[in-house]
Formats: structure tokens, sequence, C-alpha cells
């Protein structure tokens, strides 16, 4: 008889799988931009990608521990009305550069969000972080479901609602982690072979665009 072998669960609470912390509280007057936050309208809605020219400024009164600064293992939960899920994998070049050309210390996550950090995963390890990314995304949507509803009648997720959420997954079964690492390694290949078409369609265009030329039917 044939055994199917079922992938290996891994039990528990989500502030067992990953540290959770609250954003900081920005001040809406301008300041010396010691440091970059990363309100709601900092993330673009369709791209997910931060927005350098929204980033907003914070001037804590001490320093801000390294390990509260904005990294790529970081995923972003927005607490406050519609819940959504932005993960930071692709924005640990843009963090780096922001830093080392001068612009700020860091970037942080405004009160507006959770910050989900994996944990037990180095920076390095791309693909982990993209299982745990990954498995965010999943999530997301039943976040919404156990989301305080809070005086009129909105909703609001807490750090206690995501920690306290029991939850079973795969993430410790090798074969299971493979099939998805391999599954991600076709997508993302294919992804920036789409990139470069997508290039070429984009410069084609421009030039179709310069050799059009559109004549009122009024100029008669």
């Amino acid at each position: 008889m044939l055994l199917l072998l079922l992938p290996q669960l891994k039990q528990g609470r989500l502030r067992d799988f990953y540290e959770i912390r609250q954003g900081v509280t920005v001040s809406q007057s301008p300041g010396k931009g010691l440091y970059k936050a990363i309100n709601l309208s900092g993330i673009d809605a369709c791209t997910k990608m931060i927005d350098e020219n929204k980033l907003v400024s914070y001037d804590p009164v001490r320093e801000v521990g390294s390990d509260k600064l904005l990294a790529n293992t970081d995923y972003l939960v927005s607490g406050k009305g519609e819940v959504k899920g932005y993960s930071l994998l692709d924005a640990g070049e843009f963090i780096h550069n922001l830093t080392l050309n001068g612009s700020c210390k860091g970037i942080v996550a405004s009160n507006h969000f959770l910050v989900l950090r994996p944990r037990d995963i180095s920076g390095s390890n791309m693909d982990e972080i993209r299982f745990a990314h990954n498995l965010l995304d999943i999530l997301v949507p039943e976040f919404y479901k156990i989301a305080s509803v809070k005086a009129g009648n909105s909703k609001f997720l807490t750090i206690n609602d995501l920690g306290d959420l029991k939850i079973s997954h795969p993430w410790s079964d090798s074969d299971f982690f493979r099939q998805y690492s391999d599954i991600m390694t076709r997508y993302i290949q294919k992804q920036q072979e789409l990139n470069v078409v997508k290039i070429e369609l984009d410069n084609f265009n421009r030039d179709l665009a310069s050799r059009v030329n559109l004549e009122s039917a009024f100029n008669v």
C-alpha cells in the first residue's frame, strides 16, 4: 500500500516564530531627519515598494537600537483599518543605500504598522526569509478577522492579537521547504526575464510615440 508522507507540522503561537513589535509614534512637525519613518502613504499601493519621497522625519530623544531599525528580514502589517502586509525582503539594498549616502541613520516603521521579524533567521538566508514572508502573505486575510474592534466600530490590530494566534505550519519540513525554494527560484527567473522584455517594450513604445504626429481635425 502506498503511503503518502505529509509535511511535518510545527505548532505554536505566531510570537513563537516571529518577533512582533509596534512601530514608533512619529511627530507631525518636520525635524532634522536623523531617522526616516514609513507611514501608510510611504509604501506604493501597487508595487508595495518603499517610496523614498514619502518617508517622514523621525527624531527620537535617544538613539534607536540597531535591532529596532528596519531590515530585509522584516514584514510590515498595517494595524489600522484595512489590514495589509508588506515584505521588506527586496528593500534591503534600498535601506542600505539610504544609510550609506548619509540621508539618515536608518528607517523605522510608524505606529500604523506592526513589525514581524522571523526568529532565528539571518538576513543573508534569502530563501528562508522569503518562505517566512510568504507564509505571512497567506495569513494576512485572517489577521483582519482577529483584529479588535475599537471605538467608532473601527478595526485595530494589536501585538497580542497577532502574537496569540495559534498556528501550525511545515516550516521545519526540509522536503516541503525544498519544493517551495525550487518553485520560487523558477518564478524569480521568469520574473526577471519578463522584466527584461518589459523594458524592451517600454523603449519601443517611447520610440513609437516619438514617431506619431496627431493633427487636430480643426486644423484645416
